[in-house]
């Protein structure tokens, strides 16, 4: 028989859980009140700004019917703060944590491998990214999602471009975490044997790495096999539905600042999921 969890288990786990998500301490003080006072179901609103981008989020908590001292966080509301506004709910689950950077970088169009478990126990590396030309009808994006079998190799295609690194030394393993979470990353090249500082964004839709120059113009495209030139402005949302190209965010911004939270509580108005269970 499973050991129950207790209240301060619960509240631990809760806050460590928003912590590691992106969240930092900014909503414990509302969740331990409103845990306190056993309300059933609540929200907590929150502003911040993610990779220097304005956004708002609506954190989903529910108690657990079976256990009034636990609740669940079933989720968040995200709306990226831009003309025009962005927003997408995240269920959380065991199996899909995405962080608020990550949900920012979705939000611009970009996509974000995920680590994921199979009925059978393995675990598989997907990528996803928001299809923002098709609706559910929750109001949800939909999302497109792309395993190992579709074919993109991103170690490969960087491994073909023409990135400076130090003498005898490998790419550094950090330019390929940054591009899974969904960043767009600035990187040094050797072009034309000219030194030049270009942004770097992994397209596993057609299952390529993207350069794009100081002018936010896509110079060229990577598939492990061959090296495309594709000058190419930016171009947001075109008229196209799966084979459109997305707009990235050029500047990778590591510092996370928040807005003065709202010192209010909203009522849940939308159960897009189950929470996580134990």
């Amino acid at each position: 028989m499973a050991k129950e969890i207790t209240k301060a288990e619960n509240i631990a786990y809760l806050e460590k859980g928003l912590y590691y998500s992106g969240f930092g301490i900014e909503a414990n003080k509302t969740l331990n009140d409103e845990i306190s006072k056993q309300t059933k179901e609540f929200s907590v609103p929150l502003q911040m700004h993610v990779a220097g981008k304005e956004a708002d989020f609506r954190l989903d908590f529910k108690q657990s019917e079976k256990q009034p001292d636990i609740y669940f966080f079933n989720g968040y509301q995200a709306t990226l703060k831009e003309n025009p506004e962005k927003t997408q709910y995240f269920a959380i689950t065991k199996n899909n944590g995405i962080t608020t950077r990550e949900a920012v970088n979705l939000l611009e169009g970009r996509a974000v491998a995920k680590s994921i478990k199979l009925e059978d126990g393995s675990r598989q590396e997907i990528w996803t990214q928001i299809n923002f030309q098709s609706k559910k009808n929750n109001g949800n994006f939909e999302r497109k999602t792309y395993f190992p079998s579709y074919g993109f190799d991103m170690s490969k295609a960087l491994s073909d471009l023409p990135l400076k690194t130090e003498e005898g030394k490998d790419l550094p393993k950090w330019i390929a975490s940054s591009l899974k979470k969904g960043n767009a990353v600035e990187v040094d090249m050797e072009m034309d044997g000219k030194a030049q500082k270009n942004t770097i964004v992994a397209n596993p839709q057609f299952k390529t790495i993207d350069v794009f120059d100081k002018s936010n113009t896509r110079i060229l495209q990577s598939n492990g096999n061959t090296i495309s030139v594709k000058e190419q402005p930016f171009i947001e949302h075109p008229g196209e539905t799966v084979t459109k190209d997305v707009k990235p965010s050029l500047k990778e911004e590591t510092g996370v600042k928040r807005l003065p939270r709202k010192q209010k509580t909203e009522a849940v108005t939308e159960n897009t999921s189950k929470g996580m269970r134990r």
